[in-house]
């Protein structure tokens, strides 16, 4: 298993727990248009983030509400989670590698 920080990019998105870097910065929050955010600071400005630093993270596919209230459709985007948080707690990773394996019992 290779333990060396690799591009986000080759992260696995199957809802494996990884070990990340994150950088709340490193996110430009608008996508090149200019006027949409992008799927980061969307979960930003709706719940919050994680500070930077390492976390423990999982991958959570986009989802999709009606709001019969207002009666407009909402839809969020897939993006990296902390393990635990039920989706709340966004992470701007910037590498990634795998979790080391866990102690053997003695």
């Amino acid at each position: 298993m290779d333990q060396a920080w690799q591009s986000m990019e080759s992260a696995p998105k199957d809802g494996t727990p990884i070990l990340v870097f994150s950088r709340h910065d490193a996110d430009p929050f608008y996508n090149p248009d200019g006027k949409t955010l992008t799927p980061y600071r969307c979960y930003c400005e709706a719940n919050g983030s994680a500070d930077d630093g390492f976390h423990i993270v999982e991958w959570k596919d986009g989802d999709s509400d009606y709001d019969e209230w207002s009666g407009r459709s909402y839809t969020w985007p897939a993006w990296w989670f902390v393990v635990g948080s039920d989706g709340e707690i966004a992470v701007n990773a910037t590498h990634w590698m795998p979790l080391p394996p866990s102690p053997e019992a003695p």
